[in-house]
């Protein structure tokens, strides 16, 4: 079983993150191949002898890196935890208007897996945070609308409130989620440790295929 080249499958911020690591163990030593090697080719890596026990201790050593990071931000941090709990409470009290003024106008409304809607057909509303304002705009919105759908996005155990009000012409709601070096550090930390866990399921079923042979 081939594993799918991942080459194009991360972001500059990850690229340079990933450049980051391998420079970290040139000095600590950790491992001893390249992550950016292992997740660019992993196909080169298939037949390795104990691989799992090579990718565990990049794991440490990626995890590693990212808490020592983190630890350097200690008043970012501070921020963005109000940041993020405001945006629960924009996420909470937008959601009760929405379910209060969706039943009030008999429009259904539901948190779908995945809606598609055309960028270019539809009015996009971007906001800082929840105001009773948008009480009186939920409401016009739902009255117009055939179905309202909450495609909110989540960090964590924090919402980013994200709503289609889907009708003649699209209308979407959306709370400005915060930017934070934090946040990035995390979608990085989470999208190496993804790539990882791929190139084990794939090097796994290889040794799997091999044994029955």
């Amino acid at each position: 079983m081939a594993v799918a080249q991942t080459e194009t499958q991360w972001d500059e911020q990850t690229d340079a993150f990933i450049s980051a690591i391998d420079n970290a163990n040139k000095t600590e030593k950790s491992y001893d191949i390249s992550l950016r090697d292992l997740l660019s080719n992993p196909n080169k890596y298939m037949s390795m002898e104990r691989l799992e026990s090579k990718v565990e201790l990049i794991r440490k050593a990626t995890v590693k890196y990212f808490a020592g990071m983190s630890s350097n931000f200690e008043a970012e941090k501070k921020e963005l935890d109000s940041l993020l709990a405001q945006c629960d409470s924009s996420y909470s009290d937008i959601d009760d208007v929405i379910t209060s003024k969706a039943a009030a106008a008999r429009v259904p409304y539901f948190k779908p897996y995945f809606v598609y809607s055309n960028p270019d057909s539809r009015e996009e509303i971007l906001i800082e945070k929840y105001t009773e304002e948008l009480e009186f705009l939920v409401g016009k919105l739902s009255n117009i609308s055939n179905y309202v759908a909450d495609l909110s996005g989540s960090y964590k155990d924090h919402k980013f409130g994200s709503w289609i009000f889907s009708g003649e012409k699209n209308y979407v709601l959306t709370v400005r989620a915060p930017e934070s070096i934090l946040m990035d550090m995390e979608r990085s930390r989470a999208l190496i440790e993804s790539m990882l866990d791929s190139i084990l399921q794939g090097y796994n079923s290889v040794q799997g295929n091999a044994q029955k042979s």
